[in-house]
């Protein structure tokens, strides 16, 4: 992570000015709290344009003025304009969403909404130059999170033609709620780890179904060694086919690593089929531990409760289901919400406990992950 300093803009004009003097004038009409809050959130919208453009001018003219370099060791890396500024850019920016979270908390949930659009639409020009927030603003999958995001989540490049669209680029991937992301990878064979210990050799192979997929980039981290790929069977559902194609060509690459097939299961199958159908639960099977990372934060929660108690019901005596879902406090909530157009259901962790099946046997469990952004709801059934 890079330390983050506070800056309001690279460059020597200043974006406040002292007002000439003038007459004084009959006292106006107090205006309401509400009308003040919508002035000062177009205040700050207009004021975060300007210092996103003069970011832009100042990081373009180093840009040129490292590409004229014949020699030398910035000409020889092409992030390095980018990197240098990274922590002044990265403050300024930080900022900039402090600030916003403080303006839109006096707003409702109709002026949010309208709050969002108006941001996006007036700083696209520098929004669009992001190759992340471009993607989560157009959503060209139908939705955010897709596996094109994820990928660009767990490879935390610098990528754009510019340095100021590598840093605009860079700063959401470094943010707490794409960090806690990543951290899912570390997560998942750890569980899966100590749910075969317990269970014991009988278990051979643990059989294991991941929710929502996605990509599946935690499963590049199960298969360590040839013979991990007999200790494993998985089944990786969603309703994105081009996901799933995604988590195939990973499954395939640990394949030809070890040169030893992997026993796994694609299904293109969505939530409604699992809540609606209870053929299509059944030709899953059942499971040793069953996972769903990035789904529940879209659920609402009558639609989460009866999810969680369907994936229990495919448990076996002894099994684990875990529930991600990003907490209230994630400090990145406004930032993904107004600038990402990446609004979650966030819950409390009264609130996700709530949604684990009240079901003799069945042993409720909360925890967090190192950020304190996304929390997790482990349900274990009796043996």
């Amino acid at each position: 992570m890079f330390e983050q300093a506070s800056s309001p803009a690279p460059s020597s004009q200043s974006f406040t000015s002292t007002p000439a003097a003038t007459p004084v004038a009959a006292p106006r009409a107090r205006r309401s709290p509400a009308r003040a809050h919508r002035s000062a959130f177009e205040s700050h919208v207009e004021q975060t344009a300007e210092r996103l453009e003069a970011w832009r001018i100042c990081l373009d003219e180093h840009d040129r003025l490292n590409a004229a370099r014949a020699t030398g060791v910035m000409a020889s890396d092409p992030d390095r304009v980018a990197w240098t500024h990274a922590p002044v850019f990265f403050g300024f920016l930080d900022d900039c969403h402090a600030e916003l979270e403080s303006l839109v908390e006096a707003l409702d949930a109709d002026e949010q909404s309208r709050a969002g659009e108006k941001l996006r639409a007036r700083l696209l020009p520098w929004l669009k130059q992001s190759t992340f927030l471009a993607r989560t603003i157009e959503r060209p999958r139908g939705y955010a999170g897709d596996a094109e995001m994820m990928r660009m989540i767990y490879e935390r490049a610098y990528v754009g033609p510019t340095s100021f669209a590598k840093l605009l680029h860079r700063h959401p991937i470094e943010s707490d709620a794409a960090q806690a992301v990543r951290n899912r990878r570390e997560l998942i064979p750890h569980l899966l780890g100590e749910v075969e210990h317990r269970l014991g050799s009988h278990t051979d192979p643990l059989r294991v179904l991941s929710v929502a997929c996605g990509p599946a980039w935690e499963l590049r981290d199960l298969y360590r060694c040839a013979t991990d790929t007999a200790r494993f069977r998985c089944t990786l559902l969603d309703q994105d086919a081009e996901a799933l194609e995604t988590a195939r060509a990973g499954m395939h690459a640990i394949e030809q690593g070890f040169g030893r097939p992997v026993g796994a299961t694609f299904v293109n199958r969505s939530v409604k089929d699992l809540l609606r159908s209870a053929e299509t639960r059944a030709s899953l099977g059942r499971f040793h531990f069953v996972y769903s990372m990035g789904l529940y934060d879209y659920l609402p929660a009558n639609v989460a409760r009866a999810l969680t108690q369907h994936l229990y019901d495919l448990l076996e005596p002894g099994g684990t289901l875990v529930i991600g879902n990003y907490h209230v406090g994630n400090p990145t909530r406004s930032y993904m919400k107004y600038w990402m157009n990446w609004p979650l259901e966030y819950r409390t962790e009264g609130q996700l406990l709530a949604l684990a099946p009240a079901t003799d046997g069945a042993r409720a469990s909360l925890s967090f992950d190192e950020t304190r952004a996304q929390m997790f709801l482990r349900v274990d059934r009796g043996a």
